[in-house]
């Protein structure tokens, strides 16, 4: 038999030096393609992003650096914006509601002696305004009375806290009982669309009761001569009551008043269309001559609802921390009703701080209200003034509201830090001792106040930019 030979790889295949030459240069371009394929050009692709990354950042870096050198002014705008939204929010219908319309004319029609017929209400339409998109209503009022009626109502209409546009207005004379008939067409402007909600409020509000001047009334600055005044403002008895019951001492209260109910815009603002209500002027009041009255009638079906005092447009604005915020309540009756107030900051956020968990006593009370903890930054606004019932409930009802106050703390040192309250008044060009007295006090003959406070001794020593103490 033949041997079989062994097959020997070397012994067949024999390479030259050139062609082991150009394996490894193969391999080595085998290799590089791979390092480049794999490795390189991912690494590149990864640098190229990262580098436009970078070049991103820093032009935002420039931007956000040049928005932080405008932040005052941003901020300013913002706050302009928001007032600016508060303003038409208070001016305008927040949405197209006929309930809402008739609460609100019902109003000025009942402090009228205008005989309106009725109500005619058109189909809500869209209306382009200055490129904005509105929806809109036509109201018609036939009427019929005397002239000197009919420019009272048109007046009462131009003092609706909702703007009420007089697009027509037609006259004719009726020589049976000598008067004038015609018709009035009203348009309402709505911002539904335009702005978001206003949370759990539905704006059916109405002004404040107009009152007919008392032709007897006393002068502004007589002063009535009480009896025993401790009798008037602490006695009077209801049903057997006294009207002080469970009541704070008015000697333990050393406030600074912010808001006393005497005059401005105040609205009654309902939660739902289950609250109804109604608000004027009293004067049975703890501050000055007026308090106010404040009628409620909350039905809570399925979940609380509140009826609401809206004070936005006073303004009232809170520069500090105070230890606690309360006002005056006078209580005919015992109710299960919660009074609280509404806050907002400076970002527009709400706040709500309860003041009391219902009424357990007749008479005045003075309660109060811490301010919210989570508010950082002053000063803060009170825009509300709220009384709420929990679910399940009903409950109707008059309270007066009077003196709202904000309470700081007392340096116990100081006595004098307990007597009187302060603000103060840069002095402008053309000021005088007398009109600065004016104005803070309404005589000039408290110009002694101020000079006493501010060690000078006349006009000579008000220079403009001077800031003056001013005794409250």
């Amino acid at each position: 038999m033949k041997q079989k030979k062994k097959f020997n790889l070397k012994n067949q295949i024999k390479l030259t030096k050139n062609e082991k030459i150009l394996l490894i240069l193969l391999a080595v371009i085998i290799m590089f393609w791979l390092f480049n394929r794999f490795i390189f050009l991912p690494q590149r692709d990864k640098i190229n992003s990262l580098e436009e990354k970078k070049i991103y950042y820093e032009e935002e870096k420039i931007r956000i650096d040049a928005i932080l050198a405008n932040e005052s002014s941003i901020h300013e705008d913002y706050l302009n914006l928001n007032r600016q939204k508060d303003k038409l929010l208070l001016e305008y219908f927040p949405k197209i509601d006929q309930a809402q319309i008739i609460y609100l004319l019902n109003d000025i029609i009942d402090s009228s002696n205008l005989k309106i017929l009725n109500l005619d209400f058109s189909e809500p339409q869209i209306e382009d305004i200055l490129g904005i998109p509105m929806k809109t209503m036509d109201i018609t009022l036939p009427y019929e009375g005397k002239y000197d009626e009919l420019i009272d109502f048109l007046s009462k209409l131009r003092t609706s806290p909702r703007k009420l546009l007089v697009t027509n207005l037609i006259m004719d004379y009726n020589d049976k009982n000598d008067s004038i008939l015609g018709q009035i067409r009203i348009k309402v402007h709505s911002l539904e669309g335009i702005f978001d909600d206003e949370g759990d409020v539905v704006a059916i509000d109405t002004v404040i009761n107009i009152e007919k001047q008392n032709p007897f009334a006393p002068f502004e600055e007589y002063a009535e001569k009480v009896e025993d005044e401790s009798l008037d403002n602490n006695t009077n008895n209801i049903n057997g009551y006294s009207e002080d019951l469970n009541s704070v001492s008015e000697e333990t209260i050393k406030g600074q008043l912010i808001e006393g109910f005497e005059s401005g815009k105040t609205y009654f603002m309902p939660s739902s269309l289950n609250v109804k209500g109604n608000i004027s002027r009293a004067t049975k009041s703890k501050e000055g001559k007026y308090s106010l009255r404040f009628e409620y009638n909350i039905l809570a079906v399925e979940e609380e609802n509140r009826a609401y005092v809206d004070i936005k447009e006073k303004n009232i604005a809170i520069k500090y921390p105070p230890d606690s915020i309360g006002l005056w309540i006078y209580s005919y009756d015992y109710s299960p009703i919660t009074i609280g107030l509404r806050f907002i900051d400076q970002m527009g956020e709400i706040y709500d701080a309860e003041a009391s968990k219902g009424i357990n006593w007749q008479g005045w009370r003075y309660i109060e209200a811490k301010p919210p903890a989570d508010i950082s930054v002053y000063p803060i606004k009170i825009d509300k003034l709220y009384l709420e019932l929990s679910e399940g409930r009903e409950d109707f009802g008059v309270i007066l509201l009077d003196g709202l106050q904000c309470v700081y703390p007392q340096n116990e040192t100081d006595s004098d830090n307990t007597k009187v309250n302060y603000s103060f008044y840069i002095v402008k060009q053309g000021d005088t001792l007398e009109s600065i007295a004016i104005k803070h006090y309404g005589k000039s003959s408290k110009k002694k106040l101020i000079m006493d406070q501010n060690y000078i001794s006349g006009n000579k020593d008000l220079k403009p930019g001077k800031i003056l103490v001013v005794p409250r």
